[in-house]
């Protein structure tokens, strides 16, 4: 079965390795697409709202941003390995 976060180390160009590689390249990720914050979980958040979601709980946002705005269908871990297989293109 694949995973999330080999689509999303394929996604996001390397970082310096450290022990959380993976939420390095998100953090990094979700701040060059529009959010502020050094915090991973505030980041995701802001990076949804940068995206033109309407505050909410973060799966909720990312449901609607991922079904809505960028077509995607299924569950949503399913989306959202979809979307990072697609490059995480916001």
């Amino acid at each position: 079965m694949p995973q999330i976060n080999d689509a999303i180390n394929a996604a996001i160009p390397d970082v310096v390795a450290t022990q959380n590689a993976i939420n390095d390249k998100l953090l990094r990720y979700y701040q060059t697409n529009g959010a502020t914050s050094g915090e991973i979980d505030d980041a995701e958040y802001q990076f949804l709202v940068a995206r033109g979601e309407v505050p909410a709980q973060v799966n909720d946002m990312w449901e609607h941003y991922l079904r809505v705005t960028k077509g995607f269908s299924g569950a949503l871990d399913d989306m959202k390995y979809a979307f990072w297989v697609a490059g995480g293109i916001p």
